[in-house]
């Protein structure tokens, strides 16, 4: 018996125009592994934030509270103060800020996919490097 669901699932399995059933799931566990990808984007850029700010997120916070906080007020990290461990302003180059952002965008058709992180974060990283901010490849901090 073929119902509605069978032919969403795996197409029409007779008739001109079959599609024998197989490549229907397939495309749909990708285009659902990609959108739940792109929600761990969020939770990236948390860590992102977290990492930079030396600093725990939401710190005083339980979970509920901040599940309000970011699904019903759109609520994101604040930046830290200058005078936090991590407030230093040459940690937060604005390509960064923009990144982290990103991540957090309310709409995650419209978050960076993965290797848009990357090529964003190399991006920075080179930046820092001519800033004289980080250290070139290859060379350890202490031997600066």
């Amino acid at each position: 018996m073929e119902t509605s669901l069978d032919k969403l699932l795996y197409g029409s399995g007779t008739g001109e125009g079959a599609t024998g059933g197989s490549l229907l799931p397939l495309y749909l566990v990708l285009h659902v592994a990609s959108e739940v990808a792109k929600g761990l984007h969020t939770c990236f850029g948390v860590l992102l934030c977290e990492m930079l700010a030396g600093a725990v997120p939401w710190a005083g916070m339980g979970p509920v509270p901040i599940a309000v906080q970011v699904t019903m007020r759109n609520g994101r990290l604040p930046m830290p103060p200058w005078e936090a461990p991590g407030g230093c302003p040459s940690r937060w180059p604005a390509k960064m800020i923009r990144l982290i952002d990103s991540c957090w965008d309310r709409d995650p058709r419209r978050r960076p996919a993965a290797e848009e992180v990357v090529k964003a974060l190399h991006l920075i990283k080179t930046r820092m490097q001519m800033d004289g901010i980080l250290p070139p490849d290859g060379i350890p901090e202490a031997e600066l």
